[in-house]
């Protein structure tokens, strides 16, 4: 399989792609992966799967993993040439029970569709005859990098609630609002024993978006704030470090 996508990326489908290459090559497939840069507002820097990227395409399937709003500029930068003659699957990601007008055109580049859900695959049935497979987000063992609560500023004795966004993936979907409020609600300022981290990454291009969600905690010093991109197995130490991940997207 030669496997196009946001490989380097560090970004949520720049991991799903990750999960997905890491379940075929522990499976014994013969893969080769291809990091397509499209010079988005993200991190690009994971390298965990740097060994298996090549040059060449030379398998006869190719699946992209680059949703369709981007798909023609990822054709672009792929080069269709390399794409001539192969069975090209797109594998796509979406939200709602409608796939938007404009993603519509990307089905002509494919022969078929990869989905996560039976949710995804019921939207792309409604504007679609091709073939829809479904094979579910693969589990795989991340590393942990073995930091603990100290190296995050985070104290012992607190009960530490964890939310994480990117604000490049839009922050009225993922909602740390709503997070913040909730939080404030469930628990009066006198209740000094629990914590709220708001980690989030890219806000240094989203100024006003980074300042309203820093004023939402109306000052309320049990909130912490943390914009920065991590290497992924800080991420899974953060996660281990934090008693509940709260997520109302």
């Amino acid at each position: 399989l030669d496997i196009y996508g946001f490989i380097r990326g560090q970004f949520g489908l720049g991991e799903s792609v990750r999960l997905y290459a890491r379940a075929l090559i522990a499976a014994g497939c013969e893969v080769a992966l291809h990091d397509v840069d499209l010079n988005l507002r993200h991190g690009w820097n994971d390298r965990s799967l740097e060994a298996f990227i090549r040059d060449e395409s030379v398998h006869d399937v190719s699946i992209i993993f680059i949703n369709p709003d981007c798909f023609e500029q990822a054709l672009d930068k792929i080069g269709r040439h390399r794409l001539a003659g192969k069975y090209v699957i797109g594998c796509w990601f979406w939200e709602l029970e409608t796939v938007p007008t404009s993603w519509q055109q990307a089905l002509d580049d494919v022969d078929a569709i990869m989905v996560a859900s039976d949710f995804v695959g019921a939207g792309f049935r409604k504007v679609t005859s091709k073939p829809i497979l479904k094979v579910p987000l693969p589990l795989s063992v991340v590393p942990d990098s073995g930091l603990a609560r100290s190296d995050f500023g985070l104290e012992e004795e607190s009960f530490v609630f964890l939310s994480t966004f990117d604000f490049n993936s839009h922050v009225a979907r993922k909602n740390p609002h709503a997070v913040i409020a909730a939080f404030r609600e469930a628990f009066p300022v006198e209740r000094q024993d629990v914590r709220l981290l708001v980690k989030s990454s890219n806000g240094n291009w989203h100024d006003e978006s980074l300042r309203v969600l820093l004023q939402a905690g109306g000052g309320d010093p049990r909130i912490i704030y943390r914009d920065e991109i991590i290497d992924r197995a800080h991420v899974r130490a953060l996660q281990r470090c934090c008693d509940a991940y709260v997520s109302l997207h």
